[in-house]
């Protein structure tokens, strides 16, 4: 075969990110999908080779890409703290409900009292959450977007982002493809690039 039809195989093989850049965004949309299955499906690497593109409008839906999922690792990240200050509030309101057994059980009155308005807020949390299921509101499992990779996926994203200097600037080829590759390998941490990748990506501040 000439080169040209060479080519043209190849160019015909390859994915099309018209098509899969709206995927990604679509993906990133959906608050019940795992981000970590976006990264993991390669579509970050994706979206980030796609920052050096030469069509404006492949790099505004790269950028729209890239800006979702970070979002989303940042909301992972916020749901792991608040989630981690509810465990400290719960253990210190069991520490400060033992102290009130005890006081209660010298003085015989105050724990009827508190035991009922524990039953009370109860009744009102389970009307509250019937509501909600007969209205058909619902909202998706607290922390979906928090995994293991999420913090070095997040220093990437923030690498990435300290390197734009302009709206739709164009990144270098190679730095798109850096950025693109060690998406891949913090995607999987039984990768043999795993460790170089993450010691990479926490010591630096910024893309060149």
């Amino acid at each position: 075969a000439c080169p040209a039809d060479a080519q043209a195989g190849v160019i015909s093989a390859a994915a099309d990110p018209a098509f899969w850049l709206p995927f990604t965004i679509c993906c990133a949309h959906n608050p019940w999908l795992e981000i970590s299955l976006v990264v993991q499906w390669g579509l970050l690497a994706l979206a980030l080779r796609c920052l050096a593109a030469q069509d404006t409008v492949l790099r505004a839906m790269a950028y729209e890409a890239v800006g979702l999922i970070e979002g989303r690792l940042a909301s992972g990240a916020r749901a792991t703290a608040a989630a981690a200050a509810a465990a400290a509030g719960h253990s210190a309101g069991n520490a400060a409900g033992d102290a009130q057994q005890g006081l209660d059980a010298t003085t015989g009155t105050m724990g009827a009292a508190a035991g009922a308005a524990v039953t009370l807020a109860q009744q009102q949390q389970q009307e509250q959450q019937g509501a909600g299921a007969a209205s058909g509101g619902c909202n998706p499992p607290t922390g979906i977007d928090d995994f293991r990779e999420r913090a070095q996926l997040s220093a990437l994203l923030s690498h990435v982002r300290s390197g734009v200097t302009q709206p739709l600037q164009r990144m270098p080829h190679c730095v798109a493809l850096w950025a693109a590759e060690a998406a891949l390998a913090l995607a999987c941490p039984g990768s043999t690039h795993y460790a170089l990748v993450t010691r990479a990506v926490l010591q630096k501040e910024a893309l060149p």
